[in-house]
């Protein structure tokens, strides 16, 4: 006997969407989102490439350029990590950027140097502009002030005579660099700040943006002054021409902020381009008197007012620096830079300086010294000793100079003037002393003579030489005649001689003449 066939499962019922069972204006809204975010895959999968390079992380956004972690992918699927900094979209349209953007990429092409961040391409992709240049692991110098200031520390000197250091001798490179026929490129960068200057993990240091660097004594034409006012230059704060010397200026500023742990200028533009045409500059030795006086005046001489006064070339505010550091035994090192970069920020790819994190037990005991109230206090009774040993030191040299003038005055003396009769006026080498006799000469000198005049109405004047030694002069005035001459002689009258006279003659005559024969 057969089986009965086993009946056919029942069709299971379709499952329906849910947008189905939605009303139609909702699908139909719906179906726009769908293909909006299809459009913004499309559009985004065009973005994350530029050129050969496929874009990644975005490392920053400046005011006129983004910048990103990039993969340069080469032949045989090499792929090298770079940076690629490309101008926003409201700016690509901008002739003003568009040009300083290719300024920056033909002078930044023309460096190559271990202190200043490397620069490998330049292009254009459907209109974009970017560069590609060498990817700094690290954080700048900026973000490293910052995270110490919050916490309450200063980077320590010898790594802030370091950092000086290799940004001069970068800046030294390009102020030196020359194009392919040997001339000079005149190369300033214009805008030396700690947000120039990356502080890689490994303790490098390295220069960036020359976006606004002046090359060829090309200049903006904008009349725009270019650049970060609080480590600008006088003369390019006032729209002159600049060279090297303004790039010194900025190191200086740089060192300032280091030193002092703020700024040399703070508040709005207006004010700090005041403060910097005035010269109204706060003095590094009221900022931070924990500062050497040696390395005072070296920070003083690179931020002069006059550019003429500064160190003529950043060579030679470099050797300033060595020089001070080999003498004063502060020189730091790559490692050591690395270690507190490390320490402060973390070692992260991006640190965030608005959230701070306490150091560690071996990082505080390395910035112990370094301080910030630690500093303070220790310089206030140093700065009172400085004082009190200034003032007592100027007024030992006060007394000593004193008493040398003293010991070389010439000898003085008194003279004691009367006339007959007296209220004669007196005066000395034909001066007028303002005195009349009687009277008491004072101050006159020991060892010289003088010329002495007396004068009176209706006499004749007097006058007499006072010799050394001389201590009183008594002098009669003669008064002048104003009544008739008197009469003349009378004129002898001649007469006829007598015979008595005739014979007394005769008599003296032959007296001679016996005289002489017996002689």
């Amino acid at each position: 006997m057969r089986a009965a066939a086993a009946p056919a499962p029942a069709a299971r019922p379709r499952r329906t969407r849910r947008t189905e069972r939605c009303p139609p204006a909702v699908r139909s809204v719906v179906a726009r989102w769908q293909s909006l975010v299809l459009s913004w895959a499309c559009v985004n999968e065009r973005a994350t490439t530029l050129g050969r390079y496929r874009l990644g992380r975005l490392l920053g956004r400046g005011g006129m350029a983004e910048v990103y972690e990039a993969q340069a992918v080469g032949a045989a699927g090499v792929v090298k990590t770079v940076c690629v900094k490309r101008i926003l979209p409201q700016y690509a349209r901008d002739r003003r950027f568009v040009e300083m953007f290719v300024r920056e990429a033909e002078v930044s092409m023309a460096l190559a140097h271990g202190n200043i961040a490397q620069v490998f391409d330049f292009g254009r992709d459907e209109g974009e502009l970017y560069l590609a240049m060498e990817l700094v692991r690290g954080a700048s110098l900026d973000a490293l002030l910052r995270r110490l200031r919050r916490t309450g520390y200063l980077l320590p000197l010898p790594l802030a005579l370091l950092v000086a250091q290799e940004v001069l001798e970068g800046l030294h490179h390009a102020h030196t660099a020359v194009d392919a026929r040997g001339r000079p490129l005149r190369i300033v960068h214009r805008d030396v700040s700690p947000h120039n200057v990356l502080l890689s993990w490994e303790g490098e240091v390295k220069i960036v943006d020359f976006g606004i660097a002046v090359a060829r004594g090309r200049a903006e034409e904008t009349g725009a002054v270019p650049g970060k006012v609080a480590y600008m230059a006088p003369e390019q704060a006032a729209g002159k021409e600049v060279d090297p010397r303004a790039d010194v200026y900025g190191v200086g500023a740089v060192l300032y902020e280091m030193l002092a742990g703020a700024a040399p200028l703070a508040g709005d533009t207006r004010q700090m381009l005041y403060a910097l045409s005035a010269g109204r500059i706060p003095d590094l030795a009221v900022r931070a008197p924990w500062v050497p006086p040696e390395l005072l005046e070296i920070v003083r001489r690179a931020m002069a007012p006059d550019p003429s006064a500064r160190f003529a070339s950043a060579l030679a505010m470099y050797q300033a620096l060595a020089e001070y550091a080999h003498r004063a035994g502060s020189a730091g090192s790559g490692k050591e830079l690395a270690q507190l970069l490390g320490g402060v920020l973390g070692n992260h790819d991006q640190p965030d300086p608005k959230r701070p994190t306490p150091p560690s037990p071996e990082l505080r005991a390395v910035l112990e010294p370094w301080r910030r109230d630690r500093l303070a206090a220790q310089a206030r009774p140093a700065r009172r000793r400085g004082l009190l040993l200034s003032a007592g030191a100027l007024l030992v040299v006060s007394l000593v100079v004193g008493l040398a003038l003293w010991l070389a005055r010439p000898a003085m003396r008194e003279v004691v003037v009367e006339s007959v009769p007296p209220g004669a006026a007196i005066f000395l080498d034909d001066r007028e002393t303002g005195e009349t006799t009687p009277a008491r000469l004072e101050g006159l000198e020991r060892d010289r003579p003088y010329a002495l005049r007396l004068q009176l109405e209706g006499y004749e004047p007097a006058a007499q030489i006072l010799y050394p030694g001389q201590r009183q002069v008594v002098q009669s005035l003669r008064p002048i005649l104003t009544g008739p001459a008197p009469a003349p002689a009378p004129e002898p009258v001649d007469r006829p001689e007598s015979a008595a006279e005739r014979r007394a003659a005769r008599r003296r005559g032959l007296r001679d003449t016996i005289l002489e024969k017996g002689g």
